[in-house]
């Protein structure tokens, strides 16, 4: 539980430092027309959304292996439904980059493999709910 802690502690700092970076997007989006602002939200904004739906699956998921050892059986399921569902708003963010030039950019991703990411956060919180 300590390393678990520790590395708890870095992936929640790391989350709030992406969290505080997109503080000014709508502004600069707002500003933006054509392609400059198609450039922005794909080559930035689309990014920060997937690095951070990462960093909370992260987090939540060790969140859930804390309550998981500390025994609460309620406070785990939560935690591992909340990683499932930040790793499913990453298909939200792929859309937002989903069109004109980068519309298949995604598809067939493998480097980050999200969609595995997803069937094994799946098959944890159906285990579980069945372990109940």
């Amino acid at each position: 539980p300590d390393r678990i802690k520790a590395l708890l502690a870095k992936v929640t700092k790391h989350r709030k430092q992406v969290e505080a970076a997109d503080e000014g997007f709508d502004r600069v989006l707002n500003s933006l027309e054509g392609d400059r602002r198609r450039l922005f939200q794909t080559n930035l904004v689309v990014q920060q959304r997937i690095l951070l739906a990462l960093l909370r699956w992260h987090e939540e998921s060790l969140r859930g292996g804390l309550a998981l050892h500390e025994g609460n059986r309620q406070e785990t399921l939560a935690r591992l439904e909340a990683a499932l569902k930040a790793v499913r708003s990453v298909r939200d963010a792929k859309a937002l980059a989903s069109y004109g030039h980068w519309k298949h950019w995604y598809r067939g991703d493998k480097k980050m493999n999200v969609s595995a990411i997803e069937k094994l956060a799946e098959e944890v919180v159906e285990a579980y709910r069945k372990a109940q």
